[in-house]
């Protein structure tokens, strides 16, 4: 393809021209279309300080890939098929041959700064809106890339571990629980093979949720402790493991059978012993096992599964092959042996410590049973926040039904309308985290004598946000199974305060509540007395409480802040508080925390 500089945007232009001065950087063929790529390619030729004679060669031919928005978008540098590095390396996507219309391999490095999409943070680029230095920087960590590859120190000790990329050609997504103590499970365990049991959900986003591993003869040795949200068709799949990734060198990952088994050579002992069970299930789906660190040159901390598909069983005895376990194998083994290609599914590990560098509330909360009382404009929310937050046995107890004013300031909807709000609830928090085991009654506070109450007594933190005088006495009543840690989050008039009162006792201090929230009481009655009641529709005159959702949610969260905050502080027997919104000439300045006895 030959370039059309009139066609070429100026940004683009800018980034070539700045690499005219760059040592180690050629261009081969200037910035020019593809057909059926959307931005622009530019072809390079790099030449690296590299470790002689060593993997990486001296000079190696590059693609950039642009995106017409540069300097924003993506740019991405992938290895020329002809005089392009052929092997996969860390910090790099599995370098496959890729698309045949095109002239690079699919193998494009990671030239990106830890942070850089969360520039505003701190720790991004400063060139990233830059068309002069973007391109040059990109360029020169390109070449410390090759320089770094070639003496094998892309990952040196300390840094996060990273597993190689497994190319995912199949259609499944596979997703398991997998954390430091199920790894003291796995490594007190001689097992290297069995039957996996797993669930497929429904929806318009399927996947298949492992559930437990068995040995051979269908006993269980591990079972994942999912949620009550996953729920849908049980399928049936063979596991292996091994004492390492499978790795083809220098980091890319098999691509056949005949690579997967030479890479840890203990899977081949596994795989005659799962494979050996086969005819008993219908199993097309193999997980892969191995042990990985948090770290690189730390020991393993927890095990990783990889889903592939199976090669196809038998259904009758194949020519030259009988019909038994060691008949099986050996047709098995005619076929894996060969360079049949791998299918790998797309394999994730869910487990809430994966995620909680994303943020989670403290451990002292996330291991508690919580009871919810209420689930209106404020429970609904503050449910939210505990089971996102890590919180994932809730019970909620609400008697009231989902009307079509709630709507407005509610976090249920249409689907839900003229239903039970807490089981409801529950239904939608269960579907937001795969672990929430969140149980629905629909009946108010204190629950009947039944045996769907147990799980009421066993819960040891329990929030009211009813705003009813009749729950907390009946919260003071109630027979709770231990000491407990109670909540009361309540919203002045428009959502302009929050009052916020905690405890640790035996029974919920009503009688201390009262007097510390009776000043207050009558502050909000004196300063309502200027404002109109407003009410729905007509017939029985009802007023409504007024206050807008986006202001309710900024209290529920400042409430569950606070709870979150004094479970932590065990040494703290109750606490009182009351945030104010803050407004300055018809702007929000923020939310102030006023000392809850000076009313």
């Amino acid at each position: 393809m030959t370039p059309d500089p009139e066609r070429v945007p100026e940004n683009l232009r800018a980034g070539r021209r700045a690499l005219d001065a760059l040592a180690g950087v050629s261009i081969l063929s200037d910035w020019h279309r593809r057909e059926g790529v959307s931005g622009w390619v530019l072809r390079l030729r790099l030449r690296a300080d590299v470790d002689v004679p060593g993997p990486v060669p001296a000079c190696t031919n590059w693609y950039v890939v642009a995106d017409a928005s540069y300097p924003w978008g993506k740019v991405t540098f992938c290895p020329d098929r002809d005089g392009g590095i052929a092997g996969t390396y860390p910090h790099q996507m599995h370098n496959s041959m890729g698309d045949r219309r095109w002239p690079w391999r699919d193998g494009h490095i990671c030239l990106d700064t830890p942070g850089q999409h969360i520039t505003r943070m701190g720790g991004g680029l400063p060139a990233l809106g830059d068309p002069h230095a973007r391109l040059h920087d990109y360029c020169v960590r390109a070449l410390e890339w090759l320089s770094q590859a070639s003496r094998g120190a892309l990952l040196s000790d300390g840094d996060p571990f990273e597993l190689p990329h497994f190319p995912a050609s199949g259609g499944c997504h596979v997703a398991f629980l997998e954390d430091a103590v199920s790894f003291a499970g796995w490594s007190s365990s001689s097992r290297n093979h069995g039957l996996v049991r797993m669930t497929r959900t429904e929806g318009r986003s399927p996947f298949l949720a492992v559930r437990e591993f068995q040995d051979p003869q269908g006993s269980a040795i591990a079972t994942a402790p999912w949620g009550l949200g996953i729920e849908g068709e049980e399928v049936n799949g063979v596991w292996i493991r091994g004492s390492r990734p499978p790795v083809v060198p220098p980091w890319g990952a098999p691509t056949t059978w005949e690579e997967l088994l030479a890479a840890v050579p203990e899977l081949e002992r596994a795989l005659r012993g799962a494979l050996g069970h086969l005819p008993a299930t219908s199993a097309t789906l193999l997980l892969v096992g191995f042990p990985i660190p948090e770290r690189v040159g730390d020991p393993p901390r927890c095990m990783h599964w990889q889903a592939l598909d199976l090669p196809q069983p038998p259904r009758l005895v194949a020519r030259g092959f009988r019909n038994t376990s060691e008949g099986r194998w050996q047709y098995y083994r005619s076929v894996v042996t060969r360079r049949s290609p791998i299918t790998w599914h797309n394999t994730e590990n869910w487990a809430s410590g994966r995620f909680s560098s994303r943020g989670q509330l403290p451990a002292a909360l996330r291991s508690r049973q919580v009871l919810l009382l209420g689930a209106g404009a404020v429970g609904a929310p503050v449910g939210e926040m505990l089971v996102r937050g890590g919180v994932v046995d809730l019970v909620v107890m609400d008697g009231d039904v989902l009307s079509a004013g709630n709507l407005l300031r509610h976090t249920l909807g249409l689907a839900h309308l003229h239903l039970p709000k807490a089981p409801s609830l529950a239904e939608t928090l269960n579907q937001a985290i795969p672990t929430a085991r969140v149980r629905g009654m629909g009946q108010a506070f204190p629950p009947s004598p039944d045996p769907a109450s147990a799980g009421v007594r066993e819960c040891t933190v329990a929030i009211d946000c009813t705003a009813e005088d009749g729950v907390l006495h009946h919260m003071e009543t109630f027979q709770w199974a231990g000491p407990m840690i109670f909540a009361s989050l309540s919203i002045g008039r428009r959502a302009r305060r929050l009052y916020c009162y905690l405890a640790r006792a035996d029974a919920f201090p009503h009688a201390r509540f009262l007097e510390l929230y009776a000043p207050w009481a009558s502050r909000e009655q004196q300063e309502g007395q200027s404002d109109d009641l407003t009410w729905e529709g007509t017939g029985c005159w009802h007023p409504v409480f007024p206050a807008v959702h986006s202001e309710i949610l900024l209290m529920a969260s400042l409430g569950v802040s606070e709870l979150a905050s004094f479970v932590e502080k065990p040494w703290t027997s109750e606490r009182f508080s009351v945030y104010e919104q803050v407004w300055r000439d018809g702007y929000p300045e923020g939310v102030a925390r006023i000392d809850g006895s000076a009313a």
